[in-house]
This record gives structure tokens, sequence and C-alpha cells, in this order.
């Protein structure tokens, strides 16, 4: 496979992504737009939301979400049947302080009380780590404010899996609560248990009228985002574009689903503990992207395996130019996916630097060390991939031009 003919294929992969692409709905939620590609929505905001929908009441005036969920906990925790909602109260950070120098004040996610039944929310959507003896002073709290211990109950929400509190979160003042609690907490995720229970509902809502149906369905695409539960369109329609292809350009095709799959991988990795199988397929992958690239460029530079920084490195290529090395990406960050070029020596000569603005890459900081793309705002696949090939063409033309010299 020479350069020419895969830049051919690039381009006409490009050209009916695109023209499938218009005919796909825009994809945009204003709350990926607002937290951007770190999906780092503050746990605080999970409870402002989660609190204002179990406050709902029906045209009855009956609090039909709160019911609804109390059910879903029923199902498996039947002592959760015995509370009464009567005009409940909802506070938001509740504070909390220590009696101990050593711990720090902590505050209750979530209050609902009912009297004479008080819920104790601790929203872990985040994935954060408890507090050391934290459980154990919430219910502390609460007695002393005058509830009974068997009118409380506690529900944790961690993001993806129901991991519970451990041991020493539940003792408080040497007293262990975790027995007393057994039948009355309970831990829902947000993945497996509240995304689905808020997709169940959505549709028996009447009263809440177009703002709480749109203002639900954006909290539902957010979460689906963050769990990687939605459908991910831009990578659908290049597998369909790709499954079109002639089988003569069966070289390129591997290439672009050794591209995705390595995507993919990484995603999941950045999120969540990926299994072993998964790493042999990650290095799988990354030897068939290795053998495609040096082959297109015939051997005249290096398949790069890592690059400085906490970046993660998708693939890319180191290069020679005027006997400096330099080394061509595409990576991640917070952000998203970026095409980046840097150096060894976190320098790069203005011979390099001119010709790289010219084809789209820039610098952000005055060291002038790296140039990038990730002001762009356009972290799709493809688009990286044509620059990432702009670039290192640019780059073996410049590296030819210092050898004829």
């Amino acid at each position: 496979m020479d350069r020419d003919s895969f830049k051919k294929f690039l381009s006409e992969v490009r050209a009916e992504y695109d023209r499938r692409m218009l005919k796909e709905s825009y994809q945009i939620n204003v709350i990926d737009e607002i937290v951007g590609n770190s999906k780092n929505m503050k746990e605080t905001a999970h409870c402002r939301f989660l609190a204002r929908l179990l406050q709902y009441r029906d045209d009855n005036g009956k609090y039909t979400l709160l019911e609804n969920l109390l059910k879903k906990i029923q199902e498996q925790k039947p002592a959760w049947g015995n509370i009464v909602i009567n005009e409940p109260k909802f506070k938001l950070e509740v504070f909390c302080p220590s009696n101990d120098s050593n711990e720090k004040d902590g505050r209750i996610d979530i209050l609902i009380e009912s009297a004479p039944y008080a819920i104790i929310v601790e929203n872990k959507a985040n994935d954060a780590g408890y507090q050391e003896h934290q459980i154990g002073r919430y219910i502390r709290k609460m007695i002393d404010s005058g509830f009974l211990s068997k009118n409380l109950f506690i529900l944790c929400l961690p993001g993806k899996e129901r991991s519970e509190p451990s041991e020493r979160e539940w003792i408080y003042n040497d007293y262990n609560y975790r027995n007393d609690f057994c039948d009355r907490f309970s831990v829902l995720s947000y993945k497996n248990d509240i995304l689905p229970w808020m997709k169940g509902f959505l549709d028996n809502i009447n009263r809440g009228g177009k703002d709480m149906h749109y203002s639900i369905n954006l909290y539902v695409n957010y979460l689906n985002s963050v769990f990687e539960n939605g459908e991910d369109v831009e990578k659908r329609i290049i597998r369909e574009v790709l499954s079109a292809c002639s089988t003569t350009n069966k070289e390129c095709i591997n290439f672009f689903n050794s591209i995705l799959s390595i995507e993919e991988i990484l995603r999941k990795k950045r999120h969540e503990n990926i299994t072993i199988e998964e790493e042999s397929n990650l290095s799988e992958k990354n030897d068939e992207v290795k053998v495609f690239l040096e082959l297109l460029y015939n051997h005249t530079c290096r398949f790069a395996t890592q690059v400085p920084g906490k970046r993660t490195l998708h693939f890319g290529l180191d290069i020679s130019i005027n006997n400096k090395k330099y080394t061509v990406y595409v990576g991640n960050n917070a952000s998203g996916m970026f095409c980046s070029i840097l150096s060894e020596d976190d320098t790069i000569n203005t011979s390099v630097q001119n010709p790289l603005r010219e084809i789209g890459l820039n610098c952000y900081n005055n060291k002038k060390s790296y140039f990038y793309d990730g002001y762009d705002h356009d972290y799709r696949i493809l688009p990286k991939l044509e620059l990432f090939f702009k670039v290192m063409d640019k780059c073996v033309e410049l590296q030819k031009n210092e050898k004829t010299k």
C-alpha cells in the first residue's frame, strides 16, 4: 500500500462518512459541553438534580418518583416499605461535624425527612471514596437530632458498581452500626440502577411537561455517555462505510478497524479496569497499526510507543528532521482527542514550525515545546486521522529536503 493510494482511500471514506452523518441527528448535549470531555459533573450537581426529581408531585399531590424509587429498593430490602411519605423535607449538604480533630467534617449529600422517618442519601456518582467513620457519623448526627435509629434509612449511590462502605465507615465512637442497618441500608449504582430507573418512569410523567422531559432526557444522555451506554454514532457510521468498501482495500480497512478498537479499549481503560484479554487485544491492534504505518512510510520513521506527560497515546510515529527527533501522534487528554508533534528536547525549530502552522497545528505555550490542534473542538476520529497524515507527510517532506541540502 503506497501513500497516494491510502490518501485517496481516506478521502473517499471521509466523503461517504460526511454524507451519511448529515442524515443523522446532530449530537449535542448542553451538560456534555459544560463539563467537557472529562465527564466530571460535580457530585453536588448530581445531588441537586436527583433531589429535584424526587420532589416531583403528580396531579394528586403524591410524590410519585420518590415512592417509585422506594418500591424499587423494597424489592430487595422489604423494610423500606415501612417508610411513610408525608410532607417530606428535602435538604442538601447537611453539615455533619466531626468530634475528632484528625478527621474532616462531613456533609450529608441529600437528607429526606418524612417524620418519623429519615433517609440519608450518600452520592458517589463519580465513585469518590468514603471518609473514615462517614456513615457512622451521619447516623449519630440524626439520632442526636431526635430520630430513632429504627426509623433511619441509608441509600448509597456509587457511579458504576454497587460498592459498599467498608467496616470502618460504619464505626463511630467505637460503635459499629453496620448490623443495625442491614435491612435499612441499600446500594444503587447510577449505571445499573438509577439510569434504568429514570428511563423507566420517563413516559409516565404527565405534570412535568416538556421542560421536565427535556431535562431528564439530557441527563440520561449525559449518563449514557459517561458510562459508555449510548451508541457512538461516529464509530457506527465509519464501520458501515468500511463494510461497504471494496475488499481490494483490505489493508486500509484493517487499519481503520484497528484504530477504532484501540480507541474503544483506551476509552474504557480510562473509566474502569480492563481485562487481561482486552489488554492482549490492545497489544495486538497496536502491532497491526505499527506494521501498517511503517510500511506506509517505507520505514523512514519508527512507531512511537509513548509520549511525555499524562496524555494517552493512540498511535504515533517518531521521525528525524535535521538530526532531531520528533514524535507525531494522535493522543487524548481531559479535553478529548488531538493531533500533536513534540520534540525530544522541548523545542521545535522555526523551519518546522511554520510549515506545521500552514496545515493546522500551532503552539499554545511560551516554551514552544509542542504543536497541536487541541483548541479546534473537533475531537472526532476521522479528522484527527486526516490531520495526522497531513503532518506526517509534511515531516517526511521536510526530512527529504534536509537530506538534499
